[in-house]
Formats: C-alpha cells, structure tokens, sequence
C-alpha cells in the first residue's frame, strides 16, 4: 500500500457513519459555538488541525476511532497519520518522521517490539477513509488508481439532481462522496509527547496480502473491517494481541480508476484529486474521445487534433523528396558551372604571362 490516502468527510459526518454519538468525541475544543457540533453547552469539537482532503499523506490528521483508555468508550478523534511511538525521544531541533511507520506488516506485528507493545497494551484504531491510492508503472510512468467502495446505486430525485449541478467545486466532492461507502482499515495507535511537552496521537495502517480483485496493482492491501468493534472491542483467546492478518471475512465491493498523476505531489488538494482522468472535463482522454466520437461536428473538432489523412502523408512525402532533388540539381549545376569559369580565369592569366615573357625576349640587350 502506498502512503496516501483520501478522507473527504468532515469529522461530524465520520462520526455519524460510525454511529458515535458527540458526547464520545475527543480532541481539541473550542468555545463559543453554542454547542452546536456537541460537546457540552457552549463547548463544541473544534478540530481545527483536520480538513477533509482528498490527497491525505503521512503527517496530516484524519479522524480516528478507537478505545478510550479511560471511559472504555468508543470514541472518536483526529490522530496524526504515521506512528510515532512513545518510547520514541526527539528534541526540539529533529522533526519526527511521519513517513517511517506509516503502515504495519499484519502478519507480523504481533513479534516485533514497537508494534507487540502497542498490541498488549490494547491501542488498536479503525480508520475510515472514502479511498485509497496505488500507484502501477506503465512504460516509463507510473498511473496513480483510486481504490473505493462503490455504494450501491439509490434511487435519486430530479430536484436533488438539478442542486448538484449548480453546486461547483464543493459539489464535486458531495456528488464523489455519494458514490462511495467509507473503507474502515485496521491500524494502531500511540500517544507520544512532542517537543513542547503537548500530546500526541499517532497511527499506523494495517496490510495484508492483496485479495485477487488488486493483485494485477500492488503486492499489499490495507487490511479492511467490516464493523469497528470486530477489531476493537475482541479480547478472547490470542486474537487480542494478533492483528487481522486476513480479509477472508471482508467482502468488499472494490473499485478504481486512473486519477490526475498531480497527486503525486504531496501538496495537491484539488477536487480532481480522486477523480477518473477518462471523464473529467476539458482531459486529453476526454478530446481524444470527442475527437473519434463519428457524431461531433468540424466545428467541435480542437484545434491542434486535426490528423491527416494517409493520402495526404503520402503526397506531403512525395513533394519534399521531389523539392530536395531539384535543390540537389540546382546545386550541382552551380557548382559545375563555376567550375569552368575558375578555369578560364586561369588560361587568361596563363596567356597573359606568356605574352609578356615573349615581349620581354625580343627586346636588345
């Protein structure tokens, strides 16, 4: 699994489709909101370090749902993307290195230190994304997929349909978020507390062996869950210090399309970020389909598309071959012709010489 990932939902609609009530939210909170995102009266959730965004990469915040150690609750909060343990120490010079333990080998977590630790001591998340990126080389480049859960198709009306339409950027990604259910990964988490003495939470995703829907893509998947609390809240037997190191259990409607190769940048958040590139407007793959399309008009034709025909190849060949004989001709000619003048310069010079070595011998000594 590469290391990016998308989240278009805000916070408040993550919780309501994980069914988490607001008094089980946790983070940062501000004042003076009348409530109105829950929390207490007059004190709401501010998460102001977490925006949705469609190009998620290590070391930016999503929401996360995990055990709250101290109410046992189900709770959710933002959480830094790639684990930073609490045994880790950085001073205040060193920045920490989201990108080091960003995802976790499942099969094998539970035997080494930094992850049976965090196992043990019951640290484990579930991360709900709209989708996730992997990236396949063709030729000399590499195609960047959006992988998702397609949702199944819901009967819309024609006024809901008339509002998407006047939505713009915005209503881009309501109309993306539609089409998709929420992908809930398997990960674990750690608090960790930074230069500044403040707390950190940090988390890490799951793979597995890819199921064979995405093996032609990538050697590793995230490992998906059906239910949150399946990973959660399992304390019998040794599954309590194993992570989920299978999705036989998970069927998972998966799709994916090609998207813009911009999301390569880490600092590209634009709606087309998890868009297909065969239907996005104004695209080349988009002319390209005008362009063949037998019912578009010369009028729609885009300038610099235009292919000539093979018989106007063959007569375009055939006129500068006959144009670079006739320059070589002409060339040939010139070069001949001045030839024969150079040479009947000399045989006057030659003449003149002759004359005056004649005049000069008949004259007394």
């Amino acid at each position: 699994m590469c290391g990016r990932t998308a989240v278009l939902s805000t916070f408040e609609e993550c919780a309501s489709a994980l069914d988490i009530p607001p008094n089980q939210w946790r983070g940062k909170r501000k004042s003076g909101d009348g409530g109105g995102n829950g929390g207490g009266s007059g004190d709401s959730i501010g998460n102001k370090e977490y925006r949705p965004s469609g190009n998620v990469c290590p070391g930016k915040n999503t929401p996360v749902c995990y055990l709250d150690e101290e109410s046992g609750n189900v709770c959710l909060r933002t959480m830094k993307w790639g684990l930073i343990p609490s045994s880790s120490y950085t001073n205040r010079i060193e920045r920490p290195d989201y990108f080091k333990m960003f995802n976790a080998r499942s099969e094998t977590a539970d035997v080494k230190p930094v992850f049976s630790r965090i196992l043990q001591r019951g640290r484990r998340c579930v991360v709900p994304v709209d989708g996730y990126f992997e990236w396949k080389r063709e030729g000399k480049k590499k195609q960047p997929y959006f992988m998702y859960r397609k949702k199944e198709k819901e009967n819309s009306s024609s006024s809901s349909s008339r509002e998407e339409e006047g939505e713009g950027e915005r209503g881009g990604r309501e109309r993306e978020k539609r089409k998709r259910g929420l992908l809930l990964l398997a990960g674990l988490y750690d608090i960790w507390t930074n230069q500044l003495g403040e707390e950190e939470f940090t988390y890490t995703i799951f793979t597995t062996k890819p199921c064979k829907q995405i093996e032609w893509l990538h050697d590793r998947q995230p490992v998906f869950l059906e239910d949150k609390e399946e990973w959660l809240l399992t304390k019998h037997g040794g599954m309590a210090l194993r992570a989920p190191s299978s999705n036989a259990n998970v069927s998972l409607a998966l799709s994916w399309h090609p998207v813009t190769q911009e999301v390569g940048n880490v600092s590209y958040d634009k709606p087309d970020s998890v868009l297909d590139i065969r239907q996005v407007k104004g695209s080349i793959s988009s002319l390209m389909r005008k362009q063949r399309s037998p019912s578009s008009s010369p009028q729609e034709t885009p300038v610099g598309l235009k292919l000539e025909s093979f018989e106007d190849k063959v007569k375009m060949k055939k006129m500068k071959m006959v144009t670079r004989i006739n320059n070589e001709t002409k060339g040939a000619a010139g070069s001949s012709l001045s030839l024969q003048t150079h040479k009947k310069t000399i045989k006057k010079k030659d003449t003149k010489q002759k004359s005056i070595k004649a005049f000069f011998a008949n004259q007394p000594m």
